[in-house]
């Protein structure tokens, strides 16, 4: 056996990277399993349940895999809802995907162009549904000629104004948290090695100071990156 994998830090490494990659596993079998049943609701006609379901896989967000093409399928079914006449349903698949994609954002925005092509889309039907108020009340002739494209431009300015975010404070975070977890189950490892148990106390934590001060560092480097966040 490799002289490196009796070495504490190089388990603890182990048992982190492991555990990153039994969730990435759990996140893609979840959103597969929601992926398929949208797909399925679709090819029925069931538009609602699909757009439910996609929006579930949405929920399982990484870049790659199932939930990257759940987003893509969304807005394509919104986009067909929309040109079949069937806007309040396009409007709830829109809606569903700029939450989907907000939710899931870090220190980058996944699927900006999709996202940005929803605020589009979410801007128009909102103004459209301002001049069938104002048809039924019956002064839609009192509209100006550019009401629906300046409506449009002032909820398209709404839902695109998002909180200012520090990409480099959600880094930090991201960083602090996996040294902060490697450097506990590091410490854990050196504290309980074998031939230390009839160590006292002192003893076994001065085994540990290394992967103790890492535990600290990332700790402190998490939560100022959460607060700067």
């Amino acid at each position: 056996m490799p002289q490196f994998t009796r070495k504490p830090w190089a388990r603890a490494l182990a048992l982190i990277i492991l555990f990153l990659a039994f969730m990435a596993a759990f996140m893609e079998i979840r959103a597969s399993g929601e992926l398929k049943k949208a797909r399925a609701f679709q090819e029925s006609g069931a538009s609602e349940k699909a757009i439910v379901h996609y929006f579930r896989a949405l929920n399982w967000y990484s870049p790659v895999g199932a939930s990257a093409s759940a987003a893509q399928e969304l807005y394509d079914l919104s986009a067909s809802l929309k040109s079949q006449g069937e806007s309040a349903q396009a409007y709830l698949g829109f809606l569903r995907l700029r939450a989907a994609l907000n939710a899931a954002r870090s220190f980058y925005f996944p699927r900006a162009d999709l996202l940005d092509a929803s605020n589009r889309e979410l801007s128009g039907y909102l103004a459209s549904l301002k001049i069938k108020e104002a048809r039924a009340l019956g002064t839609e002739s009192a509209l100006p000629a550019d009401f629906a494209e300046n409506e449009t431009e002032r909820y398209y300015r709404i839902y695109s104004t998002y909180p200012v975010t520090h990409e480099g404070s959600l880094f930090a975070a991201v960083v602090g948290f996996l040294a902060w977890t490697l450097g506990g189950a590091w410490a854990i490892a050196r504290f309980f090695r074998a031939g230390a148990e009839g160590l006292p106390l002192s003893a076994r934590a001065s085994l540990a100071r290394r992967p103790l001060a890492l535990f600290a560092l990332g700790y402190i480097i998490w939560i100022v990156g959460m607060a700067w966040s």
